[in-house]
């Protein structure tokens, strides 16, 4: 492998960047992937954090959201069997699987860079000098503070999200220690928006309790659109849940490529090449089984589909494979994950309410690879997890975020979607709203 592949692992990381933060030229963008893989960060962990399975869960987390944006991730973290299993590490051991996953991942990439680090994690009440951000979580809580701040021990094995949230909120200072090593690379001033900045000053705190009332881990039959960084997302939190039973059909034609390490979280460089339903259907368990379907999801395939199962898990990137998703399962649970550069959406939709169309009302116009970041797709994919695991919403439901906001009041808000006139679909809601207003 040489440096090309690595541009070729995070170039929508860096087209992200390039846009959002530097506004740079493309042709620079194999400056700000050097930026990334020169970012130090080290995680530390004490004994009590790393035996439980929450703590596993945390830990992995964020070592893989900060090596699939090319950070190099120092580890100081006992080497103890895991408690469950924790994918996509293939090792039995803590630190061991975490290594081995770091070196399978993007080309180039170390994890036992001795240098001082840009940034230090401490997990719970563990001690490191010159320690930065602090995290701590429950079974539905994330604490993400500066680390000069007490927290509660973690707690929490029954349930990953609370894990999963400490991960995603210390991943986004993660790259924010980013920002002025990449500044420096392309010799330009730091980032002046604040949302960027100044790793370490923070103090998030995300409840997730009213996400996932009535969980029940007995799925039965569900169906998914697409193989990509949402999908890979979902089932990464789902594999985590204790007792998980159903069985999953995967639709993705596609096969994995390089540009899909940064933000597919269950993906790995060897998986590259294959198709996107086998490195899925991989991860399949005696209770949960995922199987493929070898197809795309348009209006010539949508009859060889059907019948759809009554859970239906929508990810898929192109805006009106998400309108005929939602105008063949009308009748059926819904559930759509998407993102748009720092921005996450996941709305639910029953019959008789707002649907699909009504909160995607106008196709995206964007030519090209889309800007992607691991840590939003993440948080899309768990909070679609959620959703499916709980007691259905009879007024639908919509719930956006912003990862890179998530200390703000508005970090994660849960809302009513409302029926849009016009409706792409042409739902039942929408039509009722016009007479209504008519």
């Amino acid at each position: 492998m040489n440096s090309s592949d690595a541009y070729d692992a995070l170039k929508r990381t860096a087209q992200l960047l390039r846009v959002d933060v530097f506004h740079s030229d493309p042709t620079r963008d194999r400056e700000i992937v050097a930026g990334l893989q020169d970012t130090k960060v080290r995680i530390v962990a004490d004994r009590r954090t790393a035996i439980s399975r929450g703590g596993q869960t945390a830990i992995v987390t964020l070592f893989c959201q900060l090596e699939m944006m090319g950070i190099e991730v120092q580890l100081d973290v006992p080497d103890l069997d895991l408690v469950a299993p924790q994918p996509p590490l293939r090792a039995q051991r803590l630190a061991e699987g975490l290594l081995d996953y770091a070196e399978d991942l993007i080309p180039g990439g170390s994890s036992v860079g001795s240098q001082r680090p840009d940034l230090i994690f401490v997990m719970g009440n563990a001690k490191a000098a010159g320690a930065h951000v602090r995290l701590s979580w429950t079974d539905d809580t994330a604490l993400v503070v500066p680390a000069s701040q007490s927290v509660p021990s973690p707690s929490g094995n029954k349930l990953p999200f609370g894990a999963i949230a400490a991960a995603v909120a210390g991943a986004a200072e993660g790259i924010r220690a980013a920002i002025p090593v990449i500044a420096e690379h392309l010799d330009v001033a730091p980032c002046g928006d604040q949302g960027w900045r100044n790793p370490g000053t923070r103090s998030v705190k995300i409840s997730l309790a009213h996400l996932f009332k009535g969980l029940d881990p007995k799925l039965g039959d569900v169906d998914a659109i697409s193989g990509g960084a949402i999908m890979n997302a979902c089932l990464y939190s789902l594999l985590r849940i204790p007792d998980l039973a159903g069985r999953l059909r995967v639709i993705e034609p596609e096969r994995l490529d390089m540009s899909n390490l940064n933000r597919y979280a269950l993906t790995r460089r060897s998986n590259v090449g294959d198709r996107k339903i086998d490195a899925l259907s991989g991860y399949s368990t005696n209770r949960f089984e995922i199987v493929g379907e070898d197809r795309r999801l348009d209006r010539e395939t949508v009859a060889e589909l059907e019948p759809f199962a009554a859970k239906v898990l929508v990810g898929v990137d192109d805006i009106p494979s998400r309108w005929i998703a939602q105008e063949h399962c009308y009748d059926k649970r819904l559930i759509v994950g998407s993102t748009s550069h720092n921005f996450v959406l996941v709305s639910e939709h029953e019959i008789g309410t707002a649907c699909a169309g009504c909160v995607h009302t106008k196709d995206d116009d964007t030519a090209g690879p889309i800007p992607t970041i691991a840590f939003v797709s993440l948080l899309a994919g768990m909070l679609q997890a959620a959703r499916l695991l709980a007691t259905p919403s009879p007024r639908g439901l919509g719930i956006d975020a912003w990862p890179l906001g998530l200390d703000g009041r508005r970090g994660i808000r849960a809302y009513t979607p409302t029926p849009a006139r016009p409706c792409p679909v042409g739902c039942g809601a929408s039509r009722r709203a016009d007479r209504l207003t008519g």
